[in-house]
């Protein structure tokens, strides 16, 4: 984004216990950080999300992503209901582009459920059409799973989850009901792949989803159902 003049600070935290590599690295958990700001920044200054990301954009091949999601989403017409909202994130992920908008849908007892995913990628030149649409959905599915379930518990700088019984996966029960994935393939360019970029986004997209649906801002995950109501409470 191109921000004019800015002073940022930047805090490196020691880690209370040791890590391991993620899907996407650092880029998932960063991206739901600067999406989730710049979706505060936004409707603080009282504008339509991908308009205010579109006016901080000069990289036409990110701008052709976003501009791409926001059409095949049906962005501008999409229905405001309570308990139901639309979000949206982008990245640039090792030379991909990635713009992804979520539908939310949160029930009576707060559970939040991903409805669909519309999703618009430029990884260069597309060699295996099939293959990187099969990329780019199971990233979508993955990080679905650890937006809204997936946590380890930790004690004393220790992890106390033991088992797949205290950690929660989506089911097929959870997934998302419909993805939509269109390529914007740029043959000049090289392939950038596609095997983690569909992953990067989608936590952000869903937190500001959830922010329209309810008006709740969730900063921390995952979107559990505690999670919602402690954000309920500290938002009042």
């Amino acid at each position: 984004y191109r921000l004019g003049s800015a002073e940022v600070l930047l805090h490196v935290v020691p880690a209370p216990i040791r890590t391991g590599a993620f899907r996407s690295l650092a880029a998932a958990p960063n991206v739901f950080a600067i999406e989730s700001f710049m979706d505060e920044l936004a409707h603080g200054s009282g504008q339509d999300p991908i308009a205010f990301r579109l006016r901080h954009i000069e990289d036409e091949r990110l701008r052709r992503v976003v501009m791409t999601v926001r059409e095949r989403s049906g962005w501008d017409q999409r229905p405001r209901k309570a308990g139901c909202g639309f979000g949206m994130a982008c990245a640039i992920y090792n030379g991909t582009y990635i713009a992804e908008v979520a539908e939310v849908a949160i029930d009576t007892g707060g559970q939040i459920h991903v409805e669909r995913v519309w999703c618009a990628v430029d990884a260069g030149r597309l060699v295996h059409p099939d293959g990187a649409r099969n990329q780019i959905e199971g990233g979508i599915q993955q990080a679905a799973s650890w937006t809204l379930f997936e946590e380890l518990q930790i004690r004393d700088g220790e992890v106390t989850t033991m088992s797949l019984q205290d950690y929660r996966i989506a089911s097929f029960h959870d997934a998302i009901r419909e993805i939509n994935v269109d390529f914007l393939p740029a043959q000049e360019f090289p392939s950038t792949g596609t095997g983690e970029p569909g992953s990067v986004p989608l936590a952000a997209a869903v937190a500001n989803a959830v922010f329209e649906a309810c008006g709740v801002r969730m900063r921390r995950l995952p979107l559990t159902i505690e999670a919602m109501a402690a954000a309920m409470h500290s938002n009042r």
